[in-house]
């Protein structure tokens, strides 16, 4: 008896740890893309806007910060966009109701452009003209990069699966 109940414990115990492993490996492997990917921007960026060390220096603080809030202002815009969608396509809505998400949108739409606006303003005070015009080029490039650096991963992903029996 004593040997079956360490034998069960022993089992539970394996049969709840696997689970976790597989959580931490898929964590590290996604903590490892992101770095590949923020390593990849900067080496991009860097060699597009050549950068010299001391523009480097200045220019990434303030890029960072503007990617940050940029972000925040997209997931806003996203969301107000959701909402109008899940009322409208829910129905029976007042006019006001409607009027007060639609302005929310075009509020944070607002937000998003005066970020923008604000930023380009940064740029200049550290970046001559040309740099800074080239940091639009580069975001474009870069994203297709990105794009290509996710099919990838699902790729590889997709590889590593096993084939199902049927």
């Amino acid at each position: 008896i004593i040997n079956m109940n360490r034998f069960v414990a022993v089992l539970l115990s394996l049969l709840i740890a696997f689970p976790l492993l597989g959580q931490q490996n898929k964590k590290q492997e996604e903590k490892s893309f992101r770095e590949k990917v923020e390593a990849t921007k900067v080496a991009y960026f860097t060699e597009k806007l050549n950068l010299t060390p001391q523009e480097a220096q200045v220019f990434w603080p303030v890029y960072n910060k503007w990617w940050g809030e940029r972000q925040e202002a997209y997931k806003k815009v996203h969301e107000s966009v959701d909402a109008i969608v899940k009322l409208e396509e829910k129905g029976g809505y007042s006019d006001p109701q409607m009027k007060k998400l639609i302005k929310q949108y075009a509020q944070n739409l607002a937000l998003e452009a005066e970020i923008f606006d604000m930023y380009v303003d940064e740029f200049y005070k550290i970046l001559p003209t040309e740099k800074v015009a080239k940091i639009f080029v580069a975001e474009k490039g870069f994203r297709d990069i990105l794009t290509k650096m996710w099919r990838e991963k699902k790729n590889h992903k997709s590889e590593n699966k096993k084939p199902e029996v049927k």
